[in-house]
């Protein structure tokens, strides 16, 4: 209530007496629901919508024996002309209090109280208010509206009508805030209860009028509990009718309340009618039904006033609450009562309103120091269906504008972004720590506050966004920097250090060898703006930015790459040295130098003589042999596993960012790793003869089988229209030949020993992988994407495609770049989008494969075996960009190989409209996602978080909708322009002498030690296609240092979860001799041979293998799996070497 008053009960003891007959007859109408039209007639007819009856009792008043009055109101002449209703769909209301707001004194004058009025409706007009609370009593003693019953505060003026004039001038809603014991006692102007005959009609007759005479919106119904007066018990023992003095008291109020509720909404069906209402209905503690509060005043025991039960009458059009508490208030809590009222009121479809107490904002009362409490309990508010505006209960204290608090009010009621974006309190999500020590002249602040409350560096405003991000960089000066932030009472107080450091790191370092006219790239991190060079060997080395992006590039730092080329000098008989890189760099009047790495060039090699080696890796990366770095070459394809070939000179090393790679070049023509290969026994080698040519497709995959007569070594090259294979050390060749049951080639011609692959189209060649099997190598292409017309939105559906989704950092540790938005960072924004692209690809038929990256974080090793595994034809990585600078803005798409390229440009060019903002374009990278050459891939960078309006964009889930729509678009784009069709004409042609080996085509490689490679194949009776990751393989190593004599070890293999039902088989073998064969259940290993079979099983529908090693030797174990419901034959070699 607004008058707030305690009732203390007074308990009297007393022998009930004879009610008057006239108290009688009158409780008899009550009960049969007649009203008295005056002191001698009653109404005939009761009204059919009677008022509903709670079913509650209580202790106190035993409601369910206590009559509920049920009236017939007399007829009244309803104004015709009363206005719509029209009540807004949100209330913004402020109470105006009669006495402080307006007729400050008793006896103002007309135009004094004119001018209250009309000042105080222009102020809440402008506070962006939209409906008026008018208080009609003053000081207990007038009313401030016409009566013929009570006495007025104003002869020959209506301060009511007044005002309703007042608020329709500015397009406002007005409610009469009016008691229902006004007039009770006749012309005396009273707020005590009665149920008596006389005071019940004076409440009909009074709120008749009021309905009548004025053009309202709505009455809220208020004042109305229980207060004990001189004559109570008289009034009782009169009117009471036989039930206890607790009961009537009830009673006498509940009469009041529903004949005033009822008589406005008779009278003028247009009013809304309003249940003023405290908080606190019971406390939880004093019933289970009640709300989880503790408050010292419950209406029900206190103002013996069941509010519930009135407001489920169906007497009321809404009901407004008294919410003085705050959001943290220990016994009146804001939330609490909003939920429980909210409960009572949503089956009855009922508008709650919310009267919150404006008098304490920013005041010393629990929870409510922070200028926001009321915008944070309109948030709360708006959680529940019921609520449909609020209430202030004082415009003098909105007008103060306390901290702000009125100011930031007004922008809330303005804007209409989401209330989760409105965060409580002020986070900064960079710099991460509060102390530190950097040689960056730069420092990024980043960051979100509440968006309406102003926000403080060092004593200064500075500017946020609409939403209230901002990010912003900030010169650091040597020594000590201190930044002092401030909001809504919350201070951060930041001390950095800066030490300047002009050189950050220079590469090469420590020791590197090279050979003689090898091109050496050195490199030095150096402050932007910097003037950089570097010597060696006396000779200067010019030095210039390299935008190049790595999976190492730090956008958010003010140190730039700046890189150079030296050439050796020509080999010697002896090793030369070089001496030692002299990196210098100038920045800002300041100077540095740092060493670099000593430089020494191998002697001279002789072709023919070096050691001959075996390539180890699965896919061995291979480098040109005139530059030395470490940086990938898109020309440049892996050789596979086998690969016997000649070194040339000795071992190079080159040392980078305190990491030693060592490599060896080979007579072929690459550089691989020297971990990629192991030295062999043999000395020689013969001239290779490659026999036969076979050339296989299916609808997915083209394979090119050559018959070799060894693990022959070939460097690969594609122009665009065609790739070539140079084979090494090859004499004979087949015949050329001309395809025309293939999709991606339209021959395969032999120039010498180097074969051309010519494509159907341009751009058609999606990548490749190769592998000996045997002496058979085997080149699996990729065909073009299978693309069918359809009526749906894209045109397309992609059946039969199959796409690896990669969402960048993730696992719960690594959320990636930060950005302004500290609840959402990089990886929440991938995993949104990358989720949305997977439904829009399964939507066209795709077959998808999303890396998990939620509930862990990948290598990115591992990121790129498992879309290799899954046979991908594509991989596209999700990420979002940061940048040092908050006005950088734009989408941008990275590629490394040539046949990613227009993967990567198609994506760039669609994906800047979806986030509306500019075009960065495909660029090329050396991210290694995209460098594997299976398949084309792309790192798409959606847009910046370093940018408070872009990342505003990029969290909201239409634009990650529209994102992931722009990259299904692109790549059916892709499709079109890389030759995707909905049919391709497959088969097998072939030339010379073939052999089966490799001919499935889908059948896999072996893999490299302690590892496997899985892959499935159609049985030849079976038309069915192969699922990805059914079949698996894991095991413990093998120590490399065993001794030739093992102590007997075991191993277990586990393969096929779910996949290989029955009929397994296995051959196991040393070197390439098949020793033993044998079924699931039965043990033929011999151990002679070195290896033992201890069990083999299914447990739990998993194949698990044991066995047992005791000798030296390379062992390879062949799993052919056969799947009985897919009709699916599984293969998998396993390679261990024990030395």
């Amino acid at each position: 209530m607004f008058k707030n008053n305690k009732t203390t009960t007074v308990i009297v003891s007393i022998l009930f007496v004879l009610i008057l007959a006239v108290s009688v007859v009158f409780g008899g109408f009550l009960r049969r629901g007649e009203l008295p039209t005056d002191s001698s007639s009653r109404a005939e007819e009761s009204r059919e919508d009677s008022i509903a009856d709670s079913s509650d009792s209580s202790e106190t008043s035993s409601s369910s024996e206590m009559p509920t009055p049920e009236y017939v109101l007399p007829s009244v002449k309803t104004d015709t002309t009363a206005i719509e209703r029209n009540i807004a769909g949100e209330m913004r209301a402020v109470y105006l209090k009669a006495g402080t707001d307006f007729a400050k004194s008793a006896g103002e004058t007309e135009i004094r109280l004119r001018a209250d009025i009309d000042t105080a409706i222009r102020s809440a007009k402008d506070l962006s208010l939209n409906t008026i609370l008018f208080d009609t009593v003053l000081d207990g003693k007038s009313v401030m509206f016409t009566s013929t019953l009570l006495p007025i505060n104003a002869d020959g003026f209506d301060p009511l009508d007044y005002a309703i004039k007042k608020a329709r001038e500015y397009d406002m809603h007005i409610f009469a805030v009016v008691s229902p014991f006004l007039g009770v006692q006749g012309d005396t102007l009273s707020s005590v209860p009665s149920a008596s005959p006389s005071a019940l009609e004076s409440v009909h007759r009074q709120f008749t009028a009021l309905a009548v005479n004025y053009k309202l919106d709505g009455v809220v119904i208020d004042d109305y509990y229980y207060t004990d007066y001189a004559d109570a018990y008289e009034d009782y023992l009169k009117n009471g009718n036989g039930m206890g003095f607790e009961e009537y008291k009830f009673y006498a109020v509940e009469s009041c309340v529903l004949i005033a509720a009822k008589t406005l909404r008779e009278t003028n069906n247009d009013l809304l009618v309003t249940l003023y209402a405290d908080g606190i209905w019971k406390n939880a503690s004093s019933d289970s039904e009640g709300s989880k509060t503790s408050g010292s005043f419950e209406a029900y025991y206190d103002g013996f006033a069941d509010t519930k039960k009135m407001a489920e009458s169906g007497c009321f059009d809404a009901v407004m609450i008294e919410a003085f508490g705050s959001l943290t208030a220990g016994s009146i809590p804001f939330e609490p009562m909003v939920a429980w009222w909210n409960e009572i009121l949503k089956s009855d479809e009922l508008p709650l309103y919310v009267m919150q107490a404006s008098s304490k904002a920013c005041t010393t009362a629990t929870g409510w120091s922070s200028p926001d409490q009321l915008i944070k309990q309109i948030v709360a508010a708006k959680k529940y269906s019921t609520f449909h505006g609020s209430c202030f209960n004082s415009l003098s204290a909105l007008q103060n504008d306390p901290k702000g608090s009125t100011t930031a009010l007004i922008q809330y009621f303005g804007d209409e972004k989401s209330d989760d974006l409105i965060l409580k309190e002020l986070v900064i999500s960079k710099p991460a720590k509060l102390k530190f020590t950097t040689a960056e002249p730069l420092v990024q602040f980043s960051g979100a506050s509440a968006p309406l409350f102003d926000l403080l560096l060092n004593g200064s405003k500075i500017g946020t966004d609409a939403n209230g991000m901002f990010s912003m960089e900030l010169e650091l000066n040597p020594g000590t920097n201190t930044f002092k932030f401030e909001h809504k009472g919350k201070t951060l107080t930041y001390e950095i250090v800066r030490e300047v450091e002009v050189i950050k790191d220079v590469n090469p370092i420590g020791t590197v060898s090279v050979e003689g006219g090898d091109r050496i790239t050195v490199s030095v991190w150096a402050y932007n703006g910097s003037t950089v060079s570097a010597t060696l060997n006396g000779k200067t080395i010019t030095l210039t930015v390299d935008e190049t992006a790595t999976d190492s590039t730090d956008l958010e730092s003010n140190y730039r790459l700046y890189t150079g080329d030296f050439t050796a000098p020509d080999p010697k008989d002896s090793t030369q040295n070089l001496g030692a890189v002299m990196f210098a760099a100038t920045w800002d009047s300041l100077s540095e130098t740092r060493k670099g790495a000593t430089v020494t060039v191998n002697k001279r090699a002789q072709i023919g003589s070096g050691a001959l080696i075996e390539v180890t890796a699965d896919a061995a990366e291979t480098f040109p042999t005139g530059v030395l770095n470490d940086y990938s070459d898109p020309d440049y394809f892996p050789l596979p596993k086998g690969t016997v070939d000649r070194i040339l000179g000795e071992e190079i090393t080159y040392v980078e960012d305190g990491k030693t790679y060592k490599y060896y070049k080979l007579e072929s023509g690459v550089r691989v790793y020297s971990k990629d290969i192991r030295f062999i026994s043999d000395t020689t080698l013969s001239n290779n003869k490659i026999t036969g040519l076979k050339v296989t497709a299916n609808d997915t995959k083209t394979k090119v089988i050559l018959n070799t007569a060894w693990k022959v070594p070939f460097v690969a090259r594609y122009d665009g229209s065609k790739i070539t294979f140079k084979f090494s050390y090859t004499t004979t060749t087949p015949a050329s030949l001309k395809l025309t049951k293939n999709p991606l080639f339209s021959s395969a011609e032999w120039s010498g020993s180097t074969l051309t692959l010519r494509l159907q189209s341009p751009e058609c060649f999606m990548g490749f992988k190769s592998y000996y099997d045997g002496n058979s190598l085997v080149l699996e292409f990729n065909n073009p994407i299978l693309m069918q017309s359809s009526s749906n939105s894209y045109g397309y559906t992609l059946k039969g495609t199959r796409i690896a989704l990669d969402s960048g950092h993730g696992g719960g540790k690594n959320p990636g770049a930060v950005g302004v938005h500290p609840s959402y960072p990089e990886a929440t924004i991938n995993q949104a989008i990358t989720k949305y692209l997977k439904e829009e690809f399964e939507s066209l038929g795709a077959t998808v494969y999303l890396i998990d990256s939620i509930t862990v974080d990948p290598s990115l090793e591992s990121r790129v075996q498992q879309a290799k595994n899954f046979n991908a034809h594509l991989l596209i990585s999700i990420h979002q960009n940061s940048a040092l600078s908050s006005k950088a803005t734009g989408s941008e798409a990275f590629y490394f190989n040539r046949y990613s390229q227009k993967l990567a440009e198609q994506i760039a060019s669609r994906l800047y409209r979806a986030v509306s903002t500019n075009n960065r374009g495909g660029k090329f990278g050396y991210y290694y996602l995209t460098r594997d050459t299976q398949f084309p891939g792309t790192l798409v960078e959606c847009g910046f978080i370093s940018n408070a309006e872009e990342h505003y964009k990029l969290i909201q889930s239409e634009t990650q909708q529209a994102i992931a729509q722009a990259i299904v678009e692109s790549v059916i784009a892709f499709g079109r322009e890389t030759g995707g069709s909905s049919s391709f004409a497959t088969g097998t042609e072939s030339v010379g002498t073939t052999t089966p080996s490799g001919e499935d085509n889908n059948s896999s490689s072996s893999s490299s030690s302690g590892t496997s490679s899985s892959e499935t194949s159609s049985n030849p009776s079976s038309s069915g296609s192969s699922r990805p990751g059914e079949s698996s393989v894991t095991s413990s190593e093998i120590d490399p240092e065993a001794p030739a004599l093992l102590t007997p070890r075991e191993v277990t293999l586990k393969f096929g979860k779910d996949s290989i039902e029955d009929r397994v088989r296995f051959w196991l073998g040393s070197g390439e001799k098949r020793i033993a064969f044998f079924d699931v259940q039965v043990n033929l290993a011999d151990p002679s041979d070195g290896v033992t079979v201890v069990s083999c099983d299914f447990v739990n529908g998993e194949g698990v293998v044991q066995l047992r090693f005791s000798k030296k030797g390379t062992y390879v174990i062949k799993l052919v799996g056969y799947d009985e419901k897919q009709n699916q034959i599984f293969l998998q070699n396993v390679f261990y070497e024990v030395t």
